[in-house]
């Protein structure tokens, strides 16, 4: 008498059901069935290794600035010339402070930086001072970063313009001064002109930092020289490319260069002291 055999049924994978309409969530084992989960990050989100790796850089750039002890002594005397200019409630016309130059004609391009600087020590001290000294920095490290990795998309080169950026600037780097203002806005002049991005969002940045950047530290005419170099550096590509001259006057990325060397430099004029400056 013959038997029928059942066809061996293959065991059930994590992800079948068994009696019901739901998948298994646990395994036979006991463990949860990773299989289920889905991702649900957005993409725009989701970050690379190489941001990864940018972000903890930085950080730790950040972390080493706001742990810089404060051994130069100019700082005090930026932090004293902004208790004069709070307790006078006026910007001074000679030298306030020294002696051996009273009555000498002086325009205070810093008095922002010096209240700023006054502002920090008053509220939280010695740290305060140091905080905004890693700010300002960590600005300048990542608008250089940006720019490197944008011109080669390479990991080690970017690394490698971050240390050389360190190396040859670090006495700079170590000093906690009005200055520091000065080097995070040359980063974002550089980033702009560099990047050779003319996005709406830098025709109101770049004339705003330049406006800041007037009544912080005299430096902003570096600034002003850099896009000028842009300018110039734009007009000799376009040349290069078509040899035309008339194609070149009429270039809008020429122009554009121009019109935000104008628009900078009426910006810079937005300051006490005005075209003195």
């Amino acid at each position: 008498m013959s038997t029928m055999i059942e066809p061996t049924r293959p065991a059930s994978t994590p992800t079948e059901t068994t009696g019901s309409d739901k998948p298994q969530v646990m395994l036979p084992d006991g463990r949860p069935n990773v299989a289920l989960l889905e991702d649900q990050l957005p993409d725009w989100l989701k970050l690379s290794k190489h941001l990864a790796i940018f972000s903890g850089v930085i950080g730790l750039i950040f972390f080493s600035l706001n742990r810089l002890a404060i051994r130069q002594t100019d700082i005090w005397g930026h932090l004293s010339y902004g208790r004069w200019i709070a307790a006078q409630g006026e910007l001074p016309r000679t030298e306030p402070l020294l002696e051996l130059s009273q009555g000498v004609p002086w325009v205070d391009v810093a008095w922002l930086s010096k209240l700023s600087l006054l502002w920090m020590f008053e509220h939280f001290g010695v740290p305060g001072l140091q905080m905004l000294h890693a700010v300002t920095i960590t600005i300048a490290f990542v608008a250089l970063a940006s720019l490197i990795y944008r011109k080669t998309g390479h990991l080690g080169w970017t690394l490698t313009g971050l240390l050389a950026f360190g190396v040859i600037d670090y006495q700079q780097l170590l000093i906690q001064r009005p200055q520091d203002f000065g080097v995070a806005a040359f980063g974002l002049v550089l980033l702009w002109g560099l990047s050779c991005r003319d996005r709406r969002f830098w025709w109101l940045a770049l004339p705003l930092t330049f406006a800041l950047w007037a009544n912080v530290h005299g430096s902003f005419a570096t600034g002003l020289v850099a896009l000028g170099a842009v300018a110039v550096g734009r007009t000799i590509d376009v040349w290069r490319k078509t040899r035309s001259l008339r194609l070149t006057l009429r270039s809008g990325f020429v122009w554009r260069g121009v019109m935000m060397l104008e628009l900078c430099a009426t910006a810079a004029l937005l300051n006490p002291g005005g075209i003195k400056v």
